[in-house]
């Protein structure tokens, strides 16, 4: 079994080890313990034309890329006949999946989330279905065939729309064409996080249609059906807001180098981590000074952090320790803020 320090299974569990220079650490001991697993099998159903077919099981909590268990233990061929066993697979909540190539490069796939929990889980049926494709554009707000001159500089085919199942990426947009188009391919039923990246970083995401059904443009959900027909349509704004200040120490000198963060003020209560796409970064310049653009409209907290990695500004629950030290701030469209801010030292993120 793989385990983190303080010998936890999970590394959303794990405790930091802090080693400076020379420094010799003491106490980092992991206690292993004997523990049961069980077997998961079935059959994959699908074209009878295939590729060799994969099945692979992952924790619903981590990414397909970083899995709590190593080695070959967690994904498994299936034979002639669909008929798939995964051994040792640990109790927990996972999501499993099978992948396959049909003639002529066609993908299909399935997948579903299942719960292990005291016994093997037999006749576990996987349904192959044909990915879908859908399409999208990015829309600039303001921007007409008259001034479409002033807005040749900016580059739409650097706007990417990605979908998210249980924090993996599943999906990416190829960069969208010279009017904004794009296509998401090979997205297979399920409901997915959609996110996006603005082309600029002085933009944001204002509305986004779905189908004909407008949805939040913080974090959206996305219910892909095997009879999903809609497009997704996403407007940008250049009219985002813009907060700048200074970083200071408890001396009161400016700080260069510090790290400020702009998260969303309010978060739903089942929520962990927040999307990457919905906090704001940067570092303050030589002076202290820092300057965060492209801003959508809503309620954040501002921080300023010195150290500038191993910072778990993405965890709420790391956040929620902090709630005194915020700059707590209400953004609107076109607000143009300036907010001093005090540095967290090193010290007390550790």
């Amino acid at each position: 079994m793989t385990a983190y320090f303080p010998g936890v299974p999970d590394e959303t569990l794990a405790a930091p080890v802090t080693l400076r220079p020379g420094a010799e650490v003491a106490g980092v001991d992991f206690r292993l313990s004997r523990k049961l697993t069980f077997r998961v099998s079935g059959q994959v159903v699908g074209p009878q034309q295939v590729q060799t077919t994969t099945v692979r099981i992952s924790p619903r909590n981590t990414t397909l890329e970083s899995p709590i268990f190593t080695g070959m233990m967690n994904l498994a061929p299936a034979d002639a006949n669909g008929n798939f066993t995964l051994d040792d697979v640990s109790p927990g909540s996972y999501r499993i999946q099978a992948q396959t190539t049909g003639v002529g490069g066609q993908r299909f796939a399935a997948r579903m989330t299942l719960d292990v929990t005291t016994d093997d889980v037999e006749n576990v049926t996987l349904l192959l279905r044909a990915g879908i494709r859908i399409a999208g554009s990015f829309f600039l707000e303001g921007a007409t065939v008259d001034n479409a001159a002033e807005t040749a500089g900016l580059d739409l085919a650097r706007a990417r729309a990605r979908l998210f199942e249980d924090n993996s990426t599943t999906a990416m947009s190829q960069p969208s064409d010279a009017n904004g188009g794009f296509e998401l391919e090979d997205v297979f039923p399920g409901t997915y996080r959609l996110d996006v990246t603005p082309p600029a970083p002085d933009l944001y995401v204002k509305r986004i249609l779905i189908g004909s059904e407008e949805v939040a443009p913080m974090a959206p959900s996305v219910e892909v059906t095997p009879d999903f027909d809609g497009r997704i349509d996403i407007l940008l704004s250049p009219n985002g807001g813009r907060v700048g200040g200074t970083v200071t120490n408890r001396d009161g000198d400016a700080v260069p180098g510090a790290a400020v963060t702009l998260v969303p003020g309010r978060a739903g209560p089942d929520e962990e981590t927040l999307p990457q796409t919905l906090v704001k970064r940067a570092l303050t310049g030589p002076d202290g000074t820092y300057s965060l653009t492209g801003i959508a409209p809503g309620e954040y907290q501002l921080f300023a952090w010195e150290a500038t990695q191993g910072v778990p500004y993405l965890s709420l629950e790391f956040l929620r320790g902090f709630d005194a030290r915020a700059e707590r701030l209400t953004i609107r469209e076109g607000d143009d803020r300036m907010v001093a801010l005090d540095l967290i030292p090193a010290e007390e993120t550790q």
